[in-house]
């Protein structure tokens, strides 16, 4: 401020009660308080986007990956777990329940598998990711098709001998 400025500023001052004074004071940090708020939710909200927005391009194709292989390691366990149903074994003893139990729950985690790979598919992905996720799907459909199904098949018909073959 100049010279003029202040004096004149001081001349309107002194023309105002200690009231009045006060009051404007606390109208202005009422101001200053509410714009310090209105700013604080805004950068509030614009974090809260941000994370929204990690989850959504990283964290959520995570754990859709983190399912696919939990999926398909489950599917793997039981269909090691109804090779030890081959009559004969010393496992099979261990085992009071038909192997279907087992080819069942090999479907239904293939499924599984199968219905995350579609989704982690259909999401937005960087066009880094597309190859990524293409070959994820041609190496869940060939394990299924040439390993997990004929497998399955083979232990439904009783030749367990083939499906531990297909396994290697």
């Amino acid at each position: 401020f100049s010279f003029y400025s202040r004096v004149l500023v001081m001349k309107i001052l002194s023309r105002i009660t200690i009231k009045i004074r006060l009051f404007l004071l606390i109208i202005i940090a009422i101001i200053l308080s509410v714009a310090v708020s209105a700013l604080g939710l805004s950068g509030m909200h614009h974090a809260n986007q941000s994370i929204e927005d990690l989850y959504k391009d990283g964290i959520g194709h995570t754990i859709r990956l983190a399912e696919i292989f939990d999926h398909f390691s489950q599917a793997r366990a039981n269909l090691l777990l109804s090779i030890q149903h081959q009559p004969g074994s010393e496992f099979a003893r261990m085992h009071d329940h038909p192997v279907n139990k087992h080819i069942d729950k090999i479907k239904t985690e293939m499924s599984e598998v199968g219905e995350r790979v579609n989704e982690l598919r259909s999401s937005e992905l960087g066009a880094d990711e597309i190859p990524l996720v293409d070959a994820l799907y041609n190496a869940v459909s060939t394990s299924e098709s040439e390993g997990f199904t004929p497998a399955a098949a083979a232990l439904v018909s009783g030749d367990y001998s083939k499906a531990n073959k297909i396994l290697m």
